[in-house]
């Protein structure tokens, strides 16, 4: 891990028009000097690969074995029934073959950004178990909507509430502020703006832009909090984070057991989202169902 350097000053690079700067100024200050998960260097050299005109498949799999402990988790997972394929996969060269570099990647990239995550909050440990869940759960309803990438929906929910942890190493009272509010997911941003200077999205939003994830994961996390009409986002911008915010209340509807449908907010949020995605609430009950399943 490192301190954050970030952009250069005043450049966030490509952003849609609601986006506050001033505001991400100053969460550039509160994180800055802060030690935040660098990208893993795997990812950075699979990635310059895999961005070739034509990417050596050889090559990748000999990065991705370089690191054997990660090579020989991606093996456990990709052989778990969540995967279900009809052969066990011995080595990171078989499962190329058999699913693509593409889709080897994706699931590389969940295991080092949760791995990353861990290894970064020890005092928040809760939190990162949590965005897991929330990820997997929009994964899932990614999974049935043809306009969202289930690894983008993942990343997306892994990294949401990543800036709450950086507001809680600056603030002591951070945690039990964010324990309080946490039903309250329309007004919350506000509430950490006037509190804090900074919102959590926002700094979350730095945090992804810092890790070079895709611009649809950069822009559902700055406004997994914010009605999405009259934003600037793209139309599968909004889709992405109408799936993370339903991902979010699956996770503390049926993960964390918290009383959502007695909060105005939560259910306001939960309507919109289904309402951009297209969704009744029959078909909302059998994601929860679904997700149900990833949580146990």
């Amino acid at each position: 891990m490192k301190s954050y350097a970030g952009e250069s000053r005043g450049n966030f690079g490509s952003m849609p028009s609601k986006v506050d700067t001033a505001e991400l100024r100053k969460a550039f200050e509160i994180i800055k000097g802060l030690s935040i998960p660098t990208p893993p260097a795997l990812l950075l050299k699979l990635n310059e690969e895999l961005n070739l005109p034509m990417p050596d498949d050889q090559k990748a799999v000999e990065l991705i074995e370089k690191d054997i402990g990660l090579a020989a988790r991606v093996l456990q997972v990709i052989n778990s029934p969540a995967y279900n394929l009809r052969a066990e996969i011995h080595s990171i060269e078989h499962a190329v073959r058999l699913m693509g570099l593409k889709k080897l990647k994706d699931t590389i990239v969940r295991m080092a950004l949760r791995k990353a995550m861990d290894d970064s909050m020890p005092d928040f440990q809760y939190l990162s178990e949590f965005s897991h869940m929330v990820g997997a759960g929009a994964a899932l309803i990614a999974a049935r909507i043809e306009t969202i990438d289930p690894c983008d929906a993942y990343m997306a929910g892994l990294f949401h509430e990543v800036g709450a942890i950086f507001l809680s190493q600056r603030f002591p009272d951070y945690i039990q502020f964010h324990e309080e509010n946490r039903l309250r997911p329309l007004s919350l941003p506000a509430m950490e703006k006037e509190n804090y200077g900074a919102s959590h999205p926002a700094i979350g939003f730095l945090l992804a832009k810092h890790w070079k994830l895709p611009e649809e994961v950069c822009q559902a996390i700055y406004f997994h909090h914010s009605p999405t009409s009259d934003s600037g986002v793209t139309p599968e911008q909004a889709d992405l984070c109408s799936t993370l915010k339903l991902g979010s209340y699956a996770a503390l509807n049926r993960y964390l057991g918290r009383q959502t449908d007695q909060s105005s907010e939560c259910l306001s949020c939960r309507d919109a989202s289904m309402a951009e995605l297209m969704i009744d609430k029959e078909t909302l009950n059998d994601y929860l169902i679904d997700c149900e399943k990833v949580y146990q």
